[in-house]
């Protein structure tokens, strides 16, 4: 069956269209990780005010196959939200509809003042000219912007495009491929280094109440020239089993270098993060 132009475009516009919840304190919230295990207030303090989720489902069913949620991505890892309550009903009746995610890292032209909260109320902060920002995603023509550094903040930017380098970061990118890669394999490694521990525990308890002594499965971290690869090992039936979750690794990956001049890819069992071609 042939598709129209139309028909492809209307396709593509489904695809790249995004549905945003804007969450002020997450601390307000119930909210579980992808594990199905509630988050800490600790881990809900690591969130800057205002943080972006992205709407994944509105209607899931949790691991009880009683609690009905509301499944949300953030920097690359999966959120469950509780429904039938307040403050989640609430919440997803402020959702964004059709948004473009952008999440691409860029350089200012000139100072701007980005809102907190909403697009054009109080308060505000000044992003001066020269620095670099994250424009997490767009929403008509107002920007979503998260500035650089460990202590990020998130907000409105309402004006111009014209004010964003057209040139993004190359200069910079540069700069980065040959003085950072270092700290990108250190946040790579943090990263793997997590998730081996979580295989340890769940293949680990799985061997003791089967006794069994099956290979945990786990990656290696090595650095090839200018790239870094993640290799995982273990049988190919258990590898196999963990296809999809070694996706969420990825998007992980690929959300804690953003704003860093690296591509992310996966192909059977191998990571590969790389300087991003211009």
């Amino acid at each position: 069956m042939k598709l129209s132009l139309i028909s492809i475009l209307i396709i593509v516009v489904q695809l790249t269209a995004a549905d945003i919840v804007i969450v002020p304190q997450l601390q307000d919230f119930a909210i579980f990780d992808q594990y199905e295990q509630p988050l800490s207030d600790t881990e809900k303090n690591r969130f800057p005010p205002f943080s972006p989720f992205q709407v994944i489902k509105r209607n899931e069913l949790m691991g009880d196959q009683i609690t009905e949620a509301v499944r949300l991505s953030c920097q690359g890892r999966t959120y469950y939200l509780p429904k039938k309550n307040k403050s989640t009903d609430k919440l997803l009746l402020k959702a964004l509809v059709n948004c473009s995610i952008l999440n691409d890292s860029v350089l200012l032209k000139k100072d701007i003042k980005v809102y907190t909260g909403s697009t054009s109320g109080t308060p505000s902060f000044t992003i001066k000219a020269d620095q670099q920002v994250i424009r997490v995603f767009r929403h008509g023509n107002n920007h979503y912007l998260l500035t650089s550094g460990q202590n990020g903040r998130y907000g409105w930017y309402s004006g111009s495009a014209d004010v964003f380098h057209a040139g993004k970061t190359t200069v910079k990118a540069t700069s980065a491929r040959q003085n950072d890669l270092a700290g990108v394999e250190q946040i790579v490694k943090k990263r793997i280094q997590a998730v081996n521990e979580t295989y340890n525990s769940i293949f680990g308890y799985f061997n003791q109440m089967t006794n069994q002594d099956k290979l945990i499965p786990s990656w290696t971290v090595v650095t090839v020239k200018s790239a870094i690869q993640c290799r995982l090992s273990g049988s190919s039936q258990v590898t196999g089993q963990l296809e999809q979750s070694t996706r969420y690794i990825v998007q992980d990956i690929e959300q804690s270098l953003l704003g860093k001049p690296y591509s992310v890819s996966y192909k059977s069992g191998l990571i590969e993060i790389g300087p991003r071609e211009n």
